[in-house]
C-alpha cells in the first residue's frame, strides 16, 4: 500500500457533525428568539376601558351648565363639586369597573391630584387621559395629601385609572 488511506468514512463524519452544527444552531436561535418574544398587546377589554373612560370624560365635557360655565365638567371641577363628577361616573360606568380620578394640574412641576378613589388593589389597568379646561381656581381636596389644594384657572390633565374590580370608594 502507499499510504493512502480510504476518505469515505471521513466524509460520512463530515456531514454528520455539519447537520449536528446546524441542529445546535438552529436550537440555539429558537432558544434566543424564546427569551426575547414581544410582550403580548393589552386585552381587548382594557382597550375597550380606555375608550369607555375617554368617550365618558368627553360626554361630561360636552353636557350643558346652566350656570355659565363651558360645560358640566367645568362647572363641577370649577366649583370643587368633584362628588358630582364621580356620581356621574358612577352612572356611567359598569360597577365592575373601579377607577381612581387624577387631576396635573398646568405647569411641568405640578404634583398629580387625586381627586377620587375607588379602593381595592390596582391591577392591569388602562389610563383614559382628557384635557380639561376650568374656568374658576378652586381648593380641591388630595386624597394622596389629606389637603385642600389651591387650583389654578386653565388648561389641566383630568386623568382617569380604569381597572376591573367592584367600586368600594367614597367621594369627598
Amino acid at each position: 500500500m502507499l499510504g493512502i488511506r480510504p476518505t469515505g468514512n471521513k466524509a460520512q463524519m463530515q456531514v454528520i457533525e455539519i447537520i449536528t452544527a446546524g441542529l445546535v444552531l438552529l436550537a440555539a436561535m429558537n432558544f434566543v428568539a424564546q427569551l426575547s418574544a414581544p410582550l403580548s398587546p393589552p386585552s381587548q377589554s382594557y382597550v375597550q376601558l380606555d375608550k369607555l373612560g375617554t368617550s365618558t370624560m368627553a360626554t361630561l365635557d360636552h353636557l350643558p351648565s346652566d350656570q355659565g360655565y363651558s360645560s358640566l365638567l367645568d362647572e363641577y371641577l370649577s366649583t370643587g363639586q368633584v362628588g358630582k363628577v364621580t356620581d356621574l361616573l358612577n352612572l356611567t360606568l359598569n360597577v365592575t369597573t373601579s377607577y381612581n380620578l387624577y387631576l396635573y394640574p398646568a405647569g411641568y412641576d405640578a404634583e398629580p391630584m387625586l381627586l377620587f378613589s375607588s379602593g381595592g388593589s390596582i391591577g392591569e389597568a388602562s389610563t383614559a387621559h382628557y384635557p380639561c379646561v376650568m374656568s374658576e381656581g378652586p381648593s380641591l381636596y388630595d386624597i394622596s395629601t389629606g389637603s385642600y389644594v389651591a387650583v389654578s384657572p386653565g388648561l389641566h390633565d383630568l386623568l382617569l385609572l380604569l381597572w376591573y374590580e367592584p367600586r368600594t370608594g367614597v367621594a369627598f
